[in-house]
């Protein structure tokens, strides 16, 4: 009995542990069925997020298929314009090789045009001038003189229209040469007085010139591109003036530092060109720097001119780093001022263009009162021309006549010309000079006529000539001994810078441009025949 009471307890015991294991896995069966209810939920919060990606992903690839169907359109559409580009930029370079080669012919048949132009006009500026010089004994009435004068006064005036275009074209072509050298500022005015003191005079105009002591005696600039600039400016300052004066002033100013330039300095030269005339509309002053461009362009205007000067002139002066500016009023006169940097003698790079801009402004009238003021004094290199017209020296105009013939008489001159004008027309000049002749009408030519006449003084020798030209001709002049101090001055009408290195280079010892300048030409034959 004790023993099945014993195994009734211990089966109750086991029961008891059962269960509690029961009822503990129970709980843990009930908790991984909670944690996996959860993972079910989370799952399906998965899925459904997945669902959404996969959704917002099949977007996003239609979405990326439409752009690369619109990449492709898009890269067609490159494709295309950069076809249409290359085409283009094809176009532009055979447009600017066009352009090019135009230019070129341009340039060429400008520098032919100004050849085939000074050919005549050189015998109508030589033989006028030698009809307007005569004074003694000569047949010519006082009015045939005046005719003789209007006509060397008008071919002069045609001369210097062929120059201006010349110039024109040369500039817009980009062939125009600037070159850079030392000048005297003092010289310059002492030419450009030499010029214009009589325009003075024959108008009743006083003419001054000053230059600031302070002012560089010497600066770097182009010397003949500078007095071409300021020679258009007193031009027309004299053409436009009727009454009071023309004056030029060189001054030394300051200007904003143009270190970013590496110039060395930011001073600048100031030459100013003044007048009393009849003054520039505001409205004008832009277009007057345009080519062909006027203040009146209409047919009843009262003063004329082809507008190039000032167009010429501008753009000279951009070309030697500086610039021009204007300060007018109608009736109440005009100032055109040149400012050029002033370049340290020490620099090295001479060739340099670096451009500066002084836009500086000035009182129109205080500039006048000024020039009233300003004292006449030596130092200043004031120059004033006489009110009254001066009437010639006729017996110191004969004196100095027959001294210069006197020079030249009986000297042998070969003489190397094609057009049978020129050589009429230089001939007279010299045969008046007592000159013995030797007429040769090309290089081939002159070298036999030299062998005929050994006793040449100098020899005149056109460039342009058929069978051998005048370059060729003084090459071989040059191979023979006896000819190598024989002076030669080559005579071209083409009027081009590098025309005068390259008669230089081929033997010539001095250059003259057609239409011959008389006086020029005299000047030349006494200093080469006396040298």
């Amino acid at each position: 009995m004790e023993e099945q009471q014993e195994l009734l307890e211990d089966q109750s015991e086991e029961l008891t542990g059962n269960n509690e294991k029961l009822k503990e896995l129970l709980q843990k069966s009930q908790l991984q069925a909670e944690k996996l209810q959860t993972q079910q939920e989370e799952l399906r919060r998965a899925n459904s997020e997945l669902k959404e990606q996969a959704k917002v992903l099949r977007l996003s690839e239609e979405k990326l298929q439409v752009q690369q169907e619109e990449l492709r359109v898009s890269n067609e559409e490159l494709e295309d314009k950069a076809r249409i580009l290359e085409e283009q930029k094809k176009e532009i370079a055979n447009k600017a090789k066009e352009l090019e080669i135009a230019n070129k012919y341009k340039s060429e048949f400008l520098a032919n045009m100004s050849h085939e132009l000074r050919t005549p006009l050189n015998s109508i500026i030589v033989l006028s001038q030698i009809l307007a010089d005569k004074t003694d004994n000569s047949p010519l009435t006082e009015k045939q003189l005046e005719f003789a004068r209007t006509i060397h006064s008008s071919g002069k005036e045609l001369l210097e229209l062929i120059n201006d275009v010349l110039d024109l074209s040369k500039v817009e072509s980009g062939k125009l040469d600037i070159v850079f050298e030392t000048v005297r500022l003092r010289d310059v005015l002492e030419s450009l007085d030499k010029q214009f003191r009589q325009i003075a005079v024959n108008k009743g105009l006083e003419f001054y010139t000053y230059i600031e002591e302070i002012v560089p005696e010497i600066i770097i600039t182009d010397g003949y591109r500078l007095q071409q600039i300021l020679k258009n400016l007193l031009s027309n300052a004299f053409k436009f003036t009727e009454k009071g004066k023309v004056e030029i002033n060189i001054a030394l100013t300051e200007t904003e530092n143009n270190t970013a330039l590496n110039i060395l300095t930011n001073r600048m030269i100031k030459i100013s060109v003044s007048d009393t005339g009849i003054g520039i509309p505001e409205d004008k002053h832009k277009v007057i720097f345009e080519a062909f461009q006027q203040v009146n362009g209409s047919i009843s205007r009262k003063y004329g001119g082809t507008g190039l000067g000032l167009s010429i002139s501008s753009q000279l002066i951009n070309k030697l780093g500086g610039k021009i500016t204007i300060n007018s009023r109608e009736d109440k006169g005009s100032i055109f001022t040149v400012f050029i940097l002033e370049k340290p003698i020490s620099d090295n790079n001479m060739n340099s263009t670096n451009n500066s801009q002084a836009n500086k402004k000035f009182d129109l009238e205080k500039e006048y009162e000024e020039l009233g003021k300003r004292p006449q004094d030596s130092k200043k290199n004031m120059i004033a021309a006489n009110k009254n017209f001066i009437k010639p020296d006729i017996n110191k105009i004969n004196v100095e006549n027959k001294q210069k013939k006197s020079m030249l008489n009986g000297r042998k001159i070969l003489v190397v010309d094609d057009d049978m004008r020129n050589v009429f027309a230089i001939s007279s000049l010299l045969e008046e000079n007592g000159v013995k002749l030797v007429i040769s009408r090309n290089g081939r030519e002159a070298i036999e006529k030299l062998k005929q006449n050994a006793d040449t003084d100098l020899v005149l020798m056109d460039v342009m000539m058929p069978e051998m030209d005048g370059y060729t001709a003084m090459k071989e002049i040059r191979r023979e001994e006896i000819y190598k101090k024989l002076p030669i001055i080559a005579l071209t009408a083409k009027g081009m810078i590098e025309d005068k290195s390259k008669c230089i280079e081929a033997g010539a010892n001095d250059y003259l441009t057609k239409p011959v300048d008389v006086n020029k030409l005299i000047s030349l034959l006494k200093v080469w025949l006396y040298k």
